[in-house]
């Protein structure tokens, strides 16, 4: 993301407008790639280009298009998109440089945002809905998994981010949570990502959900 924002600087120093467009081509090449990744899988063109119009015109997706440091998902998703597509020709190839162009592209998506460490569980799922579940596909998945653990390794162990949790905290922009509370705020952010898919209302740059016991209903929903 940062190395985005040299390259926009670059080229339009602080003129908003160039890093709007930055934004804009990557949701369209996003797009683009969600409709080929589908048609290989779905074989039905129809089906594909309907999703990735979904996809396109979705109002969740507004402030990663619209809000300039919302780029981090937009380039996450390129990644992984093309992770995935890289996956997809290695699956028909068998050719080793597309397992080692996924691999590349899974740790150039997690470096964008974290979220993409849900990768080697996506293909995981692919790989069980194909049916091509087998000791030698098993050894794949192995390195996707070294490269998870070495950067959760790095993200809590030895990246020092304490400077930065104490500034917001002392602005109040976010308190200070404990492991424990930040779980049980994952599992209710959940239910209210999975409720703005299905209808994306009150929609807003950032959303913070606090919750106080397991039995609250967003947790148990």
């Amino acid at each position: 993301q940062t190395l985005s924002y040299m390259l926009d600087y670059r080229l339009w120093k602080l003129n908003p407008s160039g890093f709007h467009l930055f934004n804009i081509l990557l949701h369209i090449l996003n797009v683009i790639l969600v409709y080929i990744i589908l048609s290989r899988i779905t074989k039905d063109g129809i089906v594909a280009f309907m999703v990735s119009i979904l996809f396109a015109i979705h109002p969740v997706n507004t402030e990663v298009v619209t809000y300039i440091s919302g780029r981090s998902d937009a380039l996450c998703a390129l990644f992984v998109l093309l992770g995935i597509l890289a996956y997809l020709k290695y699956n028909t190839s068998n050719r080793r440089l597309f397992y080692l162009l996924t691999l590349f592209l899974f740790i150039l998506a997690v470096l964008s945002k974290e979220i993409a460490l849900v990768f080697p569980f996506a293909i995981i799922l692919y790989d069980i809905f194909l049916k091509k579940i087998n000791r030698y596909q098993l050894k794949n998945y192995f390195p996707f998994f070294v490269i998870m653990f070495f950067y959760v390794y790095l993200r809590s162990g030895v990246v020092d981010f304490s400077n930065a949790a104490s500034f917001f905290a002392k602005f109040n922009f976010i308190p200070k949570v404990d492991i424990g509370q930040r779980l049980l705020n994952f599992i209710a952010s959940l239910f209210q990502y999975l409720n703005m898919i299905v209808l994306p209302c009150d929609l807003h740059m950032e959303r913070f959900i606090f919750i106080r016991g397991i039995f609250e209903f967003p947790v148990i929903a």
